[in-house]
């Protein structure tokens, strides 16, 4: 799985794909996937992927973060109401659309963790696999266009992963996993989706912020992650029939693009009243599951 994640992205990078260890990993592995053979990922390195994310993502925090604090409450009542909009439409569209019943089109609609709709789902004795298709393709759409809407406003996606001047050493990285795996383990007891990942944010961002580490999390780190989170999403594919998919298909893509406006118009009015960076805003409204979009 991993090495036909690792072929895509490498394609992905040749053919001049935004973010290419993501989407390249991700087409490829869906693709693959889709076609029948049986990729799967051990648990331990799923664990050590959403880790290493949160890392990577704690990594980039610094005071800066709360001389900002001014713009929480209006991020937090924009996000608020693009969540409303999105639940809202979305799950009209799924049943006056394409017959869903009103709780499924809620779950299927609902912008957030993946494993946890689909439990629900089942629990609730809904059509889980109607939901689980929907919302497999809405993370797999995302993961494919959001980087393209960015470049499309003019985002230039290489400013990004610039060379910073100090970057996180090998022994401080092994002290991070070891504390973030612990925290994960507690989380996840508490029943906290993406236990491991926030973990991981968590760790490295208070390590960051108290000056215990400082720098980024380098390359070798960044891009097997990303390649393993693309894998991830490509691996939802597994299982699904090819009628299922197709009956499906519309209804996912219709919600998804849906989604998309309602966050594109949101973020361009929460950049326009708070001076936040669009791709920002952008990226922390999009509908997808919080691995996907931390990832992008």
């Amino acid at each position: 799985c991993i090495s036909i994640g690792t072929f895509g992205s490498m394609l992905a990078i040749w053919i001049n794909m935004p973010a290419p260890y993501l989407t390249g990993s991700a087409l490829s592995v869906g693709l693959a996937s889709l076609s029948g053979l049986s990729v799967k990922l051990s648990n331990p390195i799923k664990i050590l992927c959403f880790i290493l994310i949160g890392i990577i993502l704690g990594s980039n925090l610094d005071t800066s973060l709360l001389d900002a604090i001014w713009q929480w409450p209006k991020s937090i009542a924009t996000l608020a109401i693009s969540l409303t909009l999105t639940l809202f439409i979305c799950q009209k569209i799924l049943i006056y659309g394409f017959n869903f019943s009103k709780k499924s089109a809620l779950l299927a609609s609902s912008p957030g963790h993946l494993t946890f709709t689909i439990s629900y789902a089942e629990s609730e004795k809904l059509n889980s696999v109607q939901v689980a298709i929907v919302q497999t393709i809405r993370i797999f759409s995302l993961t494919l266009l959001v980087p393209l809407i960015l470049l499309m406003f003019g985002t230039d996606l290489t400013e990004f992963s610039t060379e910073a001047e100090k970057i996180l050493s090998f022994e401080t990285i092994v002290v991070l996993v070891i504390f973030s795996w612990l925290s994960g383990w507690v989380l996840k007891r508490l029943k906290v989706p993406a236990s491991y990942l926030i973990a991981g944010f968590l760790i490295c961002g208070f390590s960051q912020l108290s000056s215990l580490t400082s720098g980024v999390s380098p390359d070798w780190i960044t891009n097997p992650s990303f390649v393993v989170v693309g894998a991830l999403i490509g691996i939802q594919f597994n299982g699904f029939s090819h009628d299922q998919l197709k009956g499906s298909l519309l209804s996912g893509l219709t919600v998804t693009l849906v989604a998309i406006i309602i966050s594109l118009v949101t973020a361009l009015s929460l950049s326009s009243i708070s001076n936040l960076p669009f791709t920002q805003s952008f990226l922390a409204l999009s509908p997808g599951g919080i691995e996907t979009i931390s990832a992008i």
